[in-house]
């Protein structure tokens, strides 16, 4: 039976080995006769807790180099621990593409750690680290929130990322912050006027709020397309969005129903301007765009949207 494992990555100093401490002591993870083994990869200022380690059966195993995180190492460990469940703090700067896990692991969760307080500049200078980090993460904690309005700007970059994170917020003092709605545009506007770089947020809030959205007017500036597989009178209108480099764009795009006299031809720019219709299909909420107006423009100077 393959063993369990919790991955837990972030930036050196992001907070990995305290929250490590504290989710084994609150027993977030596991039961509490569950046997862990944690795998440090690097070292910070933060050191793990001996007496809650022995207290919930955690025994830790610091790496000194990438090359000693091997199979044949980890097995030796397995045999001599017997866990239930491994978690591995992992270092950013180590080639997770050429080390992987152990054939008799599994990932079973991934969590990204992240300083509030250093997000910006390790964020505009290692953008690739954190796509890398967040493309496979199921939850983001991010501590040392003090600063509400920045953290909202963060928290919407990263679900640019990956739109299916899920976020814990946690003050200077380790308290849990719960953020105020901070959009980056008025959802009293009839239509809402979106920017180029509004496009994004809306696009990814639209799944996760449709309540603020059903039955609104939406105004923006798409890349509009026909496509075959569509119903009649129905075409696609999207923008381009880099998350991180030009190998790394994705097309954050929307079925949209014309109820103009303007035809639709393929391929073409225009500010649209629509009101947002949810149906249930399948089982799931899906958004559509019911369209009253198209003003075809020229494409614009930059076509793909970067992050803030």
């Amino acid at each position: 039976m393959k063993i369990p494992v919790i991955v837990i990555n972030g930036i050196l100093e992001a907070g990995k080995t305290w929250f490590l401490n504290d989710a084994i002591a609150c027993e977030t993870f596991i039961d509490p006769e569950a046997r862990g083994l944690i795998l440090q990869c690097e070292s910070g200022e933060v050191e793990f807790d001996e007496d809650n380690m022995v207290a919930h059966n955690t025994v830790v195993y610091t790496f000194e180099d990438q090359s000693e995180f091997t199979e044949e190492k980890i097995g030796e460990l397995v045999r001599k621990y017997h866990p239930d469940i491994i978690y591995v703090e992992s270092n950013e700067m180590w080639d997770w593409k050429t080390i992987g896990l152990p054939s008799f692991t599994y990932v079973e969760q991934q969590i990204t750690v992240i300083d509030a307080s250093t997000f910006k500049i390790y964020f505009n200078n290692m953008r690739q680290k954190f796509v890398d980090m967040l493309e496979d993460s199921e939850i983001v904690m991010m501590n040392r929130c003090d600063d509400e309005k920045a953290v909202s700007t963060f928290r919407r970059n990263l679900k640019l990322i990956n739109p299916n994170l899920m976020f814990m917020f946690f003050d200077s003092n380790n308290n849990s912050v719960t953020l105020s709605e901070d959009l980056p545009y008025s959802l009293e506007g009839n239509p809402i006027i979106l920017s180029d770089e509004d496009y994004g947020v809306w696009y990814i809030d639209t799944f996760e709020s449709p309540a603020r959205y059903r039955g609104k007017r939406v105004k923006f500036l798409a890349d509009c397309r026909t496509d075959p597989r569509l119903p009649k009178d129905y075409f696609v209108a999207s923008r381009r969005v880099m998350t991180c480099c030009e190998n790394d764009i994705r097309d954050f795009a929307v079925a949209c129903h014309n109820n103009t006299t303007t035809p639709v031809k393929n391929k073409f720019w225009a500010y649209l301007t629509a009101e947002t219709v949810y149906r249930e299909i399948g089982g799931e909420l899906q958004m559509h765009l019911e369209v009253f107006k198209i003003t075809e423009t020229d494409a614009p100077d930059k076509p793909v949207i970067g992050l803030n």
